[in-house]
Formats: structure tokens, C-alpha cells, sequence
């Protein structure tokens, strides 16, 4: 097959080179720009581009007369897209024998739209959904032709989440690419009922800021979600410095407590635990800026019990 490569991250860098070891040709690689927290970017496509001969473009514009153009001069039979930044036209898409493909992190018709796994993390959702759809003109609402999941649990972290889509991205457009009649024989529309959709927006940095009055629960679900590979939860400590929260764990009160949300209560095997709105949170891996470990981090919130976070 002749597949175009349309986006960005390491698992569609990772997809690319499957199917070109599984006998597929890539004669077109289409470019989008990197998030921050992407640790593959423009350069480490372009020198896949360059060692498989294939053309390279990270043109944004990607529906624009020419670059339709210039996809549509390769004979393409199918498209495999993941983490494109704007909607592909129905001229663009039309180009494709066999249509364009999208990896989704999100349990469609659930979870369509931006930062999918990490606000499944944050509504304590007890599954991932992963699904490859086609690519429409409408956002992530195309017939979904293969589905999995990845279960959660309170120990979930989002770079769980990102190792699993790394590692099963490329085996699952390698099963299209090899098996071009699932299109047809596993497609399956959608739901287009408004009450089945979920549309999530995007997240920012600064919405990972901890509120102390929140539930533990909820914080905790705030610091899983926000972890590696993203800048991380985070509070300040005596109103003062940056504390980022990498890791925690509730913790269970060995009885009834009276403390203001944010209070430093007592340590736990040196790791702090703190006050929350309801409950308690152990915090397990902390970053103060200006300490050069998390141990450091831990003793400087423990230094007194008058301490707030917060």
C-alpha cells in the first residue's frame, strides 16, 4: 500500500516506521507542530522522511489547492493520521482510494475533540478507549473500524496511558494497512444522538493548579492526569515556591482530624501528607524549584507542621 503519514508524536513517528517494515510504502510525510511536552518533533520526522526517500512537508494548510496538489501526485491508497491540528477537507480527503485514517485517544463518541485520556483520568472514568476512525469533515466523527481499551485504576498515570497508545498505534494501523477489507467489514458508525457525544477542550498548564478544598479523590485524579509527560499538578508552598506534584496516594487517617485544606499534617516514611477538603493525600514525588531531589523537595514542606500548601 501507499500511505501517507499525517501529524505528530512518537506514535505515529513509531506507526510510520511498522509499515514500512511490514512491506508498505511511505512516500509522503505531513508534518504538524509539536506540543511542548512532544519529545519527537519536526526534525526527528524529517530524518525519517529523508531515510525512506519520502517527501516532507510541515505546511499547516495542508487543505490549500497546492498541497492537495502535492498528496494527490503520489496515488495514495490510504492516510494515517494522529494528533492533526485542524478538520481535513472532503477535496483533500477524497484523494484516497481507501479514505484517511485517525488514531483517537478517547472511547468514541465519548471523549471526542482535545486532551482525551487525561480528562478520562480527571472524571474517573475506569477504562481508555483508543479507536482508529475515519476522518471526516466533522471533528472525530467518522465510522470507528478498531477499537481497544485500557483499563484504570487509582494507581494510573497519564504516562501509562502514553506508553500503552505508543506501543499499540502502529499494531493497529499495521492491521489495516495488511487487512484493507476490516474497513468495510468492522466499520461502524457512529452514534449522532447529542446525549451519547462527550466534547472535550483543551487543557492548559495552569488549569493543573491543586485546590486543597477539593476532595483527595479529585486532586489525586488532578495529579494523574497532569503528570509525565505534561508539566505536572502543582501548588506553592507558603504562598511562595512552585511546588509541582508528580506523584501521591491517598492516605488513611488513623482517626478524626481537624486541619485547614493545604495543611501539612505529618509525614508518612518521609513523604508528606497533606489536608484536603475531604481526606488526606501522601504526597510521593515532588519537585521544589531550587532542591535537586524530591527527598530535598519532602523535607522542605515537612520543616513545619505550620506549613500550607497552597
Amino acid at each position: 500500500m501507499k500511505i501517507a503519514i499525517l501529524g505528530r508524536g512518537a506514535a505515529l513517528l513509531q506507526a510510520a516506521q511498522s509499515l514500512t517494515d511490514a512491506g508498505h510504502t511511505v512516500p509522503i510525510v505531513w508534518y504538524c507542530q509539536s506540543a511542548n511536552y512532544d519529545k519527537i518533533d519536526l526534525k526527528n520526522y524529517q530524518q525519517w522522511a529523508l531515510k525512506e526517500d519520502a517527501d516532507f512537508f510541515s505546511d499547516i494548510k495542508i487543505n490549500d489547492v497546492e498541497n492537495i496538489s502535492r498528496l494527490k501526485a503520489h496515488n495514495l491508497d490510504i492516510g494515517f493520521s494522529m494528533n492533526w491540528i485542524t478538520k481535513l477537507s472532503p477535496n483533500l480527503l477524497s484523494i484516497f482510494l481507501l479514505g484517511v485514517y485517525n488514531a483517537h485517544a478517547g472511547d468514541l463518541p465519548k471523549y471526542r475533540g482535545n486532551a482525551c485520556p487525561n480528562w478520562a483520568i480527571i472524571n474517573g472514568e475506569d477504562h481508555i478507549g483508543l479507536c482508529v476512525h475515519e476522518m471526516i469533515e466533522e471533528l472525530d466523527a467518522g465510522d470507528v473500524v478498531l477499537r481497544d481499551r485500557l483499563k484504570l485504576n487509582d494507581q494510573s498515570y497519564i504516562s501509562d496511558v502514553s506508553k500503552w497508545i505508543h506501543q499499540r498505534v502502529p499494531s493497529l494501523f499495521v492491521k489495516l494497512a495488511n487487512g484493507p477489507e476490516l474497513l468495510k467489514s468492522t466499520s461502524t458508525p457512529q452514534p449522532a444522538d447529542p446525549k451519547d457525544i462527550l466534547r472535550c477542550y483543551p487543557r492548559r498548564p495552569e488549569d493543573s493548579e491543586i485546590r486543597w478544598s477539593d476532595t483527595a479523590l479529585n486532586i489525586l485524579r488532578l495529579i494523574r492526569a497532569s503528570s509525565r509527560p505534561f508539566p505536572g499538578a502543582y501548588t506553592v508552598l507558603e504562598n511562595f515556591q512552585k511546588v509541582t506534584i508528580w506523584r501521591a496516594a491517598i492516605e488513611d487517617p488513623v482517626g478524626a482530624f481537624s486541619a485547614v485544606p493545604g495543611q501539612v499534617c505529618y509525614q508518612h516514611d518521609n513523604d508528606p501528607v497533606i489536608a484536603c477538603g475531604k481526606g488526606l493525600l501522601r504526597l510521593t514525588d515532588v519537585k521544589i524549584d531550587g532542591c535537586s531531589s524530591s527527598d530535598l523537595a519532602k523535607k522542605m514542606i515537612l520543616k513545619s507542621l505550620r506549613n500550607r500548601l497552597g
